[in-house]
C-alpha cells in the first residue's frame, strides 16, 4: 500500500496507517461488538492527529466502523472511500483503478493544505 501512495505522490511521512479494527478479530470482518470496542482507540489515534486533513476510509471494513459518528467530532477532514488495497481484491482491475482513484484524491487534498 505505500509503495502505490508514494508513486502516487503521497510520501510515507505525509500519512499514517491504521486499522478501523487495531486488534485481531473473530472472523475475516470485525463485529459490530469490535468495531465498538475500537472506537476509543481511533478516537485517540484522531486526537493525536491535529494537523489531519483526510482520512482514506479503504475497504467496507473501515468504511461501516468509521460511519457519521466521528465526522461529526471532525468536520475539518475530508473522509475519501476506496476499495481495500488487500488481495484478492485489489488484484481485480476495477478494485484497484477505485483504491488507486482514492489515493489520487487524498494527494490533491493534501496538496491544498
Amino acid at each position: 500500500m505505500f509503495r502505490t501512495c508514494n508513486r502516487l505522490g503521497l510520501a510515507r511521512d505525509k500519512c499514517a496507517g491504521w486499522n478501523i479494527c487495531p486488534f485481531p478479530t473473530e472472523g475475516k470482518n470485525p463485529s459490530r461488538a469490535e468495531l465498538e470496542r475500537a472506537r476509543p482507540y481511533t478516537m485517540r489515534v484522531l486526537e493525536l492527529l491535529p494537523k489531519l486533513t483526510v482520512v482514506l476510509l479503504l475497504g467496507n471494513p473501515a468504511q461501516k466502523g468509521w460511519e457519521s459518528r466521528f465526522l461529526r467530532r471532525r468536520p475539518d477532514v475530508e473522509v475519501i472511500l476506496g476499495a481495500s488495497p488487500s488481495p484478492p481484491g485489489i488484484n481485480q482491475k476495477r478494485n484497484r483503478e477505485d483504491f488507486e482513484s482514492a489515493i489520487r484524491r487524498a494527494v490533491s487534498v493534501v496538496e491544498r493544505t
